[in-house]
């Protein structure tokens, strides 16, 4: 079979990105060296392409480059090395925000990949989930880290910060794709699996049910909560109806002047439940946060590094501290205004929300999934740090799904005689 040239990409561009999903893969030398020979041989490839995206490289690319160049130069400069290795996960990220570009008129042609995460993403939610439940309520947790343990249960298939949330990320789109599944084609998947018309169905329900799992059972408060405030425009905000938003901006502004009674009375009523688990404390922590108006214990400890960012913008708005030694490190946002300046941080706050604005302003099927989607990213990005499986997430699953949605709703309306865009 002739794969061709854009074949052989797909082939490059899965690899990638199961290894940066993959907890199996993270470690060791061998992938990590696929993982260059592939983006090699992607990129060399793209060179070959007519109308490449080197040749006409939009403003993502553009901006994409420059920041990865940019920053890269002042950490090795300022801090080292080891600074520059430490940010690779953000330049892989961009990596993928490439790849998005040169596909963004064709990204039909990324259905195959789509299908290929899919395949491989509740792998790894059963095997973390199997020993967050049975040995080790904090695996995930433990993953964070890159010792010796953490590395024994990425050999088990078990995830941590990365896995959870680029799960997280991916689960907005999935979820409104499952709503509709039945109207998913087979298109893409391997010739041996398309015959069997319950596949895409299959697959997209696993992902969601075992990703909604995952980011509940993983201990990651943020990211919980997270997945809550995004399954609710899945749920009562279908599409961009100027009814539909006026009701749902009003509940919203609603529950925000009750929010502090009614997180109250959530979380007291939650805290028996998560008794035993890592929640536990947590939840006792903003509790109790929320009763004398300060910040106790882990909120505490969280905020002071978000103030501290917020802090040394202010004092260096215009090249930043150009070190990375002082910062928070727990907001890839305010971190990189803090260490970079208002320049090269609005181009980062650009680069992670272009993909979904600009879905947002042209995809009436996939608005919920849109909508939550940026809140997802919002917060995501907001209170952590950026990751490699953040673009596959942000720049394959999320552009090819909204894609789907759209597919699907022209079939409906065909089917009932309505043109699709009526």
């Amino acid at each position: 079979m002739k794969l061709g040239i854009i074949g052989v990409q797909n082939v490059a561009i899965a690899y990638i990105a199961i290894w940066a999903t993959s907890p199996f893969l993270q470690y060791g030398d061998a992938y990590r060296a696929l993982v260059l020979l592939a983006a090699g041989l992607w990129g060399c490839l793209e060179v070959a392409r007519p109308c490449n995206v080197f040749e006409r490289p939009t403003w993502p690319v553009i901006l994409s480059l420059f920041y990865i160049l940019y920053t890269g130069a002042i950490l090795f400069l300022f801090d080292g090395m080891h600074a520059v290795t430490g940010a690779l996960q953000s330049f892989i990220l961009l990596f993928f925000l490439v790849i998005h570009q040169s596909r963004r008129d064709r990204l039909q042609s990324l259905v195959p990949v789509f299908w290929a995460i899919l395949l491989t993403m509740p792998i790894w939610h059963i095997t973390t989930l199997s020993v967050i439940l049975g040995e080790n309520a904090r695996a995930a947790r433990i993953g964070v880290r890159s010792g010796v343990e953490a590395q024994a249960l990425a050999a088990l298939g078990v995830g941590g910060y990365a896995l959870v949330y680029g799960t997280l990320l991916m689960l907005p789109a999935l979820a409104a794709l499952a709503m509709k599944a039945r109207r998913v084609s087979n298109e893409g998947l391997p010739r041996s699996l398309r015959r069997l018309p319950a596949v895409p169905v299959s697959l997209i329900c696993a992902n969601v049910a075992s990703g909604i799992a995952l980011v509940l059972w993983s201990g990651f408060s943020i990211a919980a909560v997270t997945l809550i405030f995004a399954m609710i425009p899945i749920l009562f905000l279908r599409d961009d109806h100027p009814m539909r938003l006026a009701v749902f901006f009003f509940a919203s502004v609603l529950v925000a002047f009750f929010a502090n009674t009614l997180l109250q009375s959530g979380l007291q009523a939650l805290l028996p439940l998560a008794e035993g688990t890592n929640y536990a404390t947590k939840i006792a922590d903003v509790l109790l946060s929320l009763r004398l108006d300060e910040n106790i214990g882990t909120v505490s400890e969280r905020m002071e590094r978000y103030t501290r960012s917020i802090g040394l913008f202010l004092e260096h708005p215009i090249l930043g501290t150009l070190t990375h030694r002082d910062v928070g490190k727990h907001s890839e946002i305010l971190d990189t205004f803090a260490q970079f300046g208002l320049l090269t941080g609005a181009i980062a706050s650009y680069l992670f929300f272009v993909v979904p604005v600009r879905a947002i302003r042209r995809s009436r099927a996939g608005f919920s999934a849109t909508f939550a989607t940026l809140i997802v990213v919002t917060m995501t990005f907001l209170f952590n740090n950026a990751f490699a499986a953040a673009g596959v997430a942000l720049f394959i699953v999320f552009p090819v799904a909204t894609l789907l949605l759209e597919t699907a709703a022209q079939g409906v309306g065909t089917r009932q005689g309505v043109p699709a865009h009526a």
